[in-house]
């Protein structure tokens, strides 16, 4: 093998590689935007019903706790990724 083709093959070599280390990075990323999705989801409920208890009470069947979306019911039950809704915003 020649140094040119050895070279050649080097440098791909590391080509290759940074192009999936700036994939992982991105999806590591992308993951923890999407814990933080999460954790904000839950915090933006449990100011709800801390506001709720703070002024004294909701009207029945208004209550922050019986009109909880489905996503946000999975999620308190099973706090995992699988259960974060993903940001389908652009």
């Amino acid at each position: 093998m020649d140094a040119n083709t050895y070279e050649l093959k080097a440098l791909r070599e590391m080509r290759e590689i940074n192009i999936a280390m700036r994939e992982l990075s991105n999806q590591a990323s992308a993951v923890s935007k999407r814990y933080k999705q999460g954790i904000k989801m839950l915090e933006r409920q449990f100011l709800t019903i801390e506001s709720c208890l703070d002024d004294g009470g909701c009207f029945p069947g208004t209550e922050p706790w019986d009109i909880q979306s489905p996503e946000l019911l999975k999620l308190i039950s099973d706090p995992v990724l699988a259960n974060i809704p993903e940001d389908s915003s652009v």
